[in-house]
């Protein structure tokens, strides 16, 4: 159990970091787009907070999303069609209001 908390809050770090780190750079946050590896890693971060709901590292994914623009443009995209969510990824994005 340890182990597995362990690699869930270092995969959380590594795509957090990914996430801060691209988000600086993506000028087409500007134009309301995001690239393909920005909707991967948005998809990766959901995923996390789900599987870890109740835990610190499920929290801290949550406020991570939260305070990302990322994730605001992400759910637009959804929500116009531009990103089609398969039943993993779509149940990861309905489990919590965020």
């Amino acid at each position: 159990m340890r182990n597995y908390l362990w690699l869930t809050s270092l995969a959380l770090a590594l795509a957090a970091g990914n996430l801060h780190a691209t988000e600086a750079k993506d000028d087409k946050l500007a134009q309301g787009m995001l690239s393909k590896s920005s909707i991967q890693d948005m998809k990766r971060q959901h995923k996390v907070m789900t599987q870890a709901a109740l835990s610190e590292v499920g929290m801290e994914a949550r406020r991570k999303l939260m305070l990302s623009t990322k994730d605001d443009i992400y759910h637009e995209m959804i929500k116009s069609g531009d990103i089609n969510l398969s039943q993993l990824d779509q149940f990861s994005k309905d489990q919590f209001i965020h």
